[in-house]
């Protein structure tokens, strides 16, 4: 009777940590989280297009934020753009970063982008471009 004896005692365990937890808490945490994640990912500040320069970035530093979409992982870039004129500039950016590109994003790795040198926070990887 041993099986029935661990099911009772894993039951009332259960029973124990659902009286025990906060939903409505965990909820509200969970909705801070996305709402956080919502932000991150929400559309560069609308610029002029005529603004916008090609240009290429070398990664300093890449970090994951453990977030996907639709599989692409979110990563958090550290870039250092140079900018057609030869002036260096530094931007960190939140990307969207596609399986297949996945090894792109190794500190050291030169990337294409396109940015408004007055607004760097437009920068996006043009991850069809070659370098």
């Amino acid at each position: 009777m041993g099986f029935l004896d661990s099911y009772f005692r894993l039951t009332s365990m259960t029973d124990e940590m659902a009286e025990k937890s906060d939903v409505g808490a965990s909820l509200s945490s969970m909705q801070t989280k996305l709402d956080a994640l919502n932000a991150t990912m929400a559309p560069p500040v609308a610029a002029d297009p005529a603004k916008r320069v090609d240009a290429t970035a070398t990664v300093s530093a890449a970090r994951p934020t453990g977030a996907q979409v639709n599989g692409a992982q979110v990563i958090e870039l550290d870039l250092i753009v140079m900018l057609p004129a030869g002036i260096p500039m530094p931007v960190t950016a939140t990307t969207l970063v596609p399986l297949t590109e996945i090894g792109r994003v190794g500190a050291g790795s030169r990337l294409a982008v396109s940015l408004d040198p007055a607004a760097p926070v437009t920068l996006v990887v043009e991850w069809s471009r070659a370098v």
